[in-house]
């Protein structure tokens, strides 16, 4: 997606701390019990730039008790062209068996423009096949288009100019 903003500008609003949006989002996606494990701190080991670490928990589905998860997100490049952010989400009812990976990419468009992309890959740590492998791969495009679609809307009521590329 295209949005209305530079990329330092788009950065503050996805990522930053006590960010309107990132609130927002989370708050229309049902995410509570939102706690943060290590706030923004600078990484010890490249290639991360900086990194934190957040618990929260997402609705349940299907009447299930709400799912908790953790999450890490590490900054890989930041700089006028754009930045890249990595984000681990390890889901507590996986016990460490599966990993949602998104690696969120945004690049400087033109004057005030940047040009969002995002993209998903669902790991497993361990050798171990696991079971719920499949069954979260196959939910994982619906529920990131979801998240994606709550967050050009929470954009837009902001006031931020947001396109499709």
């Amino acid at each position: 997606m295209m949005v209305g903003c530079g990329p330092h500008a788009l950065f503050k609003h996805l990522f930053w701390r006590g960010s309107g949006l990132s609130a927002r989002v989370s708050a229309a996606q049902g995410v509570t019990d939102l706690s943060v494990l290590t706030p923004w701190t600078a990484a010890a080991v490249p290639p991360a730039l900086m990194w934190c670490e957040v618990t929260y928990k997402t609705p349940g589905k299907f009447g299930l008790r709400p799912s908790a998860a953790t999450q890490k997100q590490e900054v890989m490049a930041k700089c006028d062209g754009g930045f890249v952010v990595s984000n681990s989400i390890l889901p507590a009812v996986t016990n460490g068996l599966v990993a949602i990976c998104v690696k969120v990419v945004g690049r400087h468009a033109g004057a005030g423009r940047t040009h969002l992309t995002a993209t998903l890959t669902v790991q497993q740590p361990t050798p171990k096949r696991s079971w719920l492998h499949g069954i979260i791969e196959s939910a994982a495009p619906d529920a990131t288009r979801g998240y994606y679609e709550e967050l050009r809307k929470q954009m837009q009521a902001l006031g931020l100019n947001v396109q499709s590329p």
